[in-house]
């Protein structure tokens, strides 16, 4: 499977278990999602230089879900959420980013930053097999058509709500 399939079968699978698409990146093209960048706060250009994009972002009740997607593995993806995870400054410039953006705080129930924080999980995307990462679940898929299981992480406290 190609980075293309992962993306729309990874798409379809949070569609399918009641997850909201807030924002996004495809790999070739668009979609009708927003795009968010999550800035480094060093950069005070209006550049995208150190910024991340990332491929889903998805919601479910509280819980906001960064997705990496890609037809393996990948070690940078890996990475790139653990920038997140050991990053205050890049978990303020993502809430920031949503709430500007109003993807999220636009309904009765506020989602404060300390909420967005305690709610805030990770998951990387694609075909194959991987061991358990501590923070960071997996969403193994099988085809093009949201088929897939989510592999938890080691630390429960990351684990993903279905």
């Amino acid at each position: 499977m190609n980075e293309d399939q992962i993306y729309i079968s990874s798409k379809i699978w949070f569609k399918k278990n009641n997850f909201i698409i807030l924002a996004g990146q495809p790999p070739n093209g668009s979609d009708h999602i927003p795009v968010i960048e999550i800035k480094e706060s060093s950069n005070i250009d209006k550049g995208s230089r150190g910024s991340y994009k990332p491929d889903l972002v998805v919601q479910k009740n509280n819980s906001i879900i960064v997705v990496e997607c890609k037809p393996r593995f990948d070690k940078n993806d890996q990475e790139k959420l653990s920038n997140i995870i050991y990053s205050e400054d890049r978990k303020k410039e993502l809430f920031k980013e949503l709430v500007q953006r109003k993807l999220i705080n636009k309904d009765k129930e506020q989602l404060n930053y300390n909420n967005f924080i305690s709610n805030l999980r990770y998951c990387m995307s694609f075909s194959g097999e991987n061991n358990k990462l501590d923070k960071i679940s997996y969403l193994k898929i099988f085809d093009d058509n949201g088929n897939a299981e989510l592999i938890q992480p080691n630390e429960t406290l990351y684990s993903i709500t279905i």
